[in-house]
């Protein structure tokens, strides 16, 4: 009898961890709060040089991609945000206040926005290539309150043209959510 217990307590003991393993090595879970998100992705703020708005622009679209492509979440399409960012005359999104955020969110029907901002220090070292410094953040907030669910951040080095860098990050955050 106290064999027969011994193999069945076991059996469950393996079975768990058996269990543990395929969800470790199915991914880690979500940062945001459970349940169905739609995402907006505002474009980027830029700080340093060689950063414009357009590099602003190009980071939210493939932020945008990249979300809903490789996480599956849903997305605001670029073209309405940036539609409805030029209908309210809002050229610098770093400056929305959270009731113009959440009033965004509110139009377009998301429940998360997404910040992101981009910092670049390049150092001046010999070569035909700049080496770039960066810093990427996002910032996740909720589109009815706006407050903050989750921060990510990255930071690297390169001599790759500042669009490459920006893209190859924006990957990795991605694989971190």
């Amino acid at each position: 009898m106290m064999s027969m217990l011994s193999r069945k307590t076991w059996v469950v003991v393996l079975c768990a961890l058996s269990l543990m393993r395929c969800s470790f090595l199915a991914g880690t879970p979500s940062m945001l709060p459970p349940g169905p998100h739609k995402l907006m992705v505002l474009p980027f703020t830029g700080r340093g040089p060689g950063l414009s708005l357009r590099n602003g622009h190009i980071a939210a679209d493939r932020l945008t991609a990249y979300l809903y492509m490789h996480r599956h979440y849903p997305v605001v399409d670029r073209s309405q945000v940036n539609d409805l960012l030029q209908q309210a005359g809002k050229a610098n999104v770093y400056f929305l206040s959270r009731a113009s955020l959440c009033a965004l969110a509110d139009t377009l029907d998301a429940s998360v926005v997404v910040l992101g901002l981009i910092e670049n220090q390049p150092a001046e070292v010999g070569g035909q290539h700049p080496l770039h410094r960066l810093v990427i953040t996002l910032r996740f907030l909720d589109g009815r309150t706006g407050e903050i669910l989750h921060i990510v951040q990255r930071r690297a080095e390169s001599r790759a043209p500042l669009t490459q860098v920006i893209d190859d990050m924006l990957r990795a955050l991605v694989d971190k959510l």
